[in-house]
């Protein structure tokens, strides 16, 4: 039950034990109040306290305040197991970050990661409203339009992965000035079902998405121009109308019978928002 819907569940019980106890008074009999008030409000405080730490395990600082709050009051949502779900998802790789890492000491390399994790984030949670599902080294991998449910999910996957690179490059600018080796990016977004959900036992779990469409976005990443970004043909007929493309050779995808059309993002149309 939703913690809203708890509390008017409590207050009703509430409502309905103070009639019973003034009529029992009525006929000269005193029935403790106090304490089973003091219960219900306990029991309230108590579930809505434990979906605030449920939520805060799960996600940490990687959703957006209007989705923490989604998810507060849809405490579905965070059951163990999965529910299949339509969104975007996004994979991004650096490519010389290594040979970078080779040249550094072992604090300026966690530097250089700090530098660019924060800006990438704040594009992915604060302006697009993804999620950041994890990283894997250097990589990073985000959804779009879960666990809160947004239709223009495939527009902001996209508009994200753009903002990413334009922020990497003025990074690199940056770096140069400071005689850092430079890095480049490659990006894939790819738009489909998946199963998303809580998955685990009760001690350990871990909320995260699978399927065929998040290989397929994993994929893409890999078959991504250097400073580009590739996205699938199912991503491309959702957002076809707000950016500028460049069709790419069909790519074979293992478990895939048939060639893969992908288009490369250059950049969005002028005068849209």
């Amino acid at each position: 039950m939703p913690p809203i819907r708890h509390a008017f569940a409590t207050l009703a019980i509430g409502a309905t034990y103070s009639v019973v106890c003034y009529f029992v008074f009525v006929y000269g009999y005193i029935i403790d109040y106090f304490h089973v008030s003091f219960a219900g409000t306990v029991s309230y405080a108590t579930v809505t306290i434990s979906q605030y730490l449920k939520v805060s395990n799960l996600f940490g600082r990687y959703i957006t305040p209007e989705v923490r709050r989604y998810l507060m009051s849809n405490r579905d949502a965070l059951e163990l197991g999965g529910q299949e779900t339509e969104l975007s998802i996004l994979f991004s790789d650096l490519k010389g970050f290594t040979s970078m890492s080779e040249k550094l000491e072992a604090r300026e390399v966690i530097s250089a990661l700090n530098e660019y994790f924060g800006p990438m984030f704040k594009i992915i949670i604060d302006e697009e409203r993804g999620t950041l599902d994890k990283l894997i080294g250097d990589a990073i991998m985000a959804y779009f339009g879960h666990p809160q449910p947004n239709k223009d999910h495939p527009v902001q996957a996209v508009r994200a992965a753009l903002k990413m690179q334009r922020r990497l490059e003025e990074l690199r600018q940056e770096w140069e000035k400071q005689g850092k080796p430079l890095v480049r990016m490659r990006i894939g977004v790819n738009t489909g079902r998946v199963v998303a959900g809580n998955m685990g036992d009760a001690g350990r779990t871990d909320y995260s998405i699978i399927g065929d469409n998040v290989n397929l976005a994993s994929r893409l990443e890999s078959n991504a121009p250097v400073d580009g970004v590739l996205i699938s043909d199912s991503t491309y007929e959702r957002v076809k109308d707000y950016f500028i493309f460049k069709e790419r050779e069909p790519i074979m995808v293992k478990g895939k019978e048939k060639p893969i059309k992908v288009f490369e993002v250059l950049d969005m149309k002028e005068g849209v928002k």
